[in-house]
């Protein structure tokens, strides 16, 4: 069965085109059977641009995945939704948690998503499930990443509402998009706040086939020196990883950190990239 993933939003475009960038996730899954679109980016403006520059008019749309309720990768639902006939909205059951960023004088900002619960049983079949989801033939998410394999992204500035007060966001809602590709297996990452080591563990697990490409947001630029090279051996040794595609918060460090140790098997992913697997 073959695949095309075209990066929709990315926090970069690809140089010379119309394309625009935002800080932001989309990814289009394309097959035989259909579509798939993991994220939707921040805002209404930027993904409907980019689809429509793209030629990419969502016709044979199947699902919408969502990685995690943060408004960088939720924003652009309301006009994927609001465009096609109903589909399956995919996500963690935990997806429509308040979330919020905390500031330096202690202030919160919401981070989570506009969109009520309500609002998309209205415009989706909504499923929320705690468990892997067959979204499409050969494409399934991963539901919830187990945790110990390796680092996992810290940033105290993410909190969740905890009665009267906050605490830390531990993402449970988290997940990611593995496509089952006639050269392994292809997984798309949301921002992978579980922790790259742990998702690709927990696919490892799953699915039973060897890891081929990584597409997505690594939640690395924050990553300290030593758990930055403990990632890149994990992904180099460990799990033999043959391609990296990175982008959306992998940040920049990290991106050059995993091109110097995988010469010619990482490059960035930019809005406008397309693979065919």
């Amino acid at each position: 069965m073959r695949f095309r993933v075209t990066c929709i939003v990315d926090n970069t475009a690809r140089l010379g085109s119309q394309l625009w960038a935002e800080h932001g996730l989309s990814l289009l899954v394309s097959s035989a059977d259909g579509q798939v679109l993991l994220d939707t980016g921040q805002s209404t403006t930027v993904i409907r641009h980019n689809l429509t520059v793209l030629d990419e008019p969502l016709e044979q749309l199947r699902a919408v995945v969502l990685s995690h309720g943060h408004y960088d990768h939720t924003g652009g639902l309301r006009h994927i939704l609001g465009q096609q006939d109903a589909v399956a909205l995919v996500a963690h059951p935990g997806v429509f948690q308040e979330r919020y960023a905390r500031g330096a004088d202690g202030s919160l900002r919401a981070v989570g998503m506009s969109l009520s619960r309500s609002w998309c049983e209205e415009h989706a079949h909504l499923q929320l499930r705690a468990e892997p989801v067959e979204v499409a033939p050969g494409v399934t998410t991963t539901g919830p990443i187990p945790r110990g394999h390796g680092p996992e992204p810290q940033d105290p500035r993410l909190v969740v509402r905890s009665g009267a007060s906050t605490c830390a966001d531990p993402f449970d809602d988290d997940q990611s998009l593995v496509i089952d590709a006639e050269p392994g297996l292809i997984v798309l990452l949301g921002c992978c706040h579980a922790g790259l080591v742990n998702t690709l563990q927990h696919v490892r697990n799953t699915f039973g086939r060897t890891i081929h490409t990584v597409i997505g947001g690594t939640h690395l630029a924050g990553a300290s020196p030593t758990e930055l090279q403990e990632v890149i051996e994990a992904v180099t040794h460990e799990y033999e990883v043959a391609k990296l595609v990175l982008g959306h918060c992998t940040g920049l460090n990290a991106l050059v950190s995993f091109a110097q140790a995988l010469p010619n098997q990482v490059e960035p992913c930019a809005a406008g990239l397309q693979l065919e697997l």
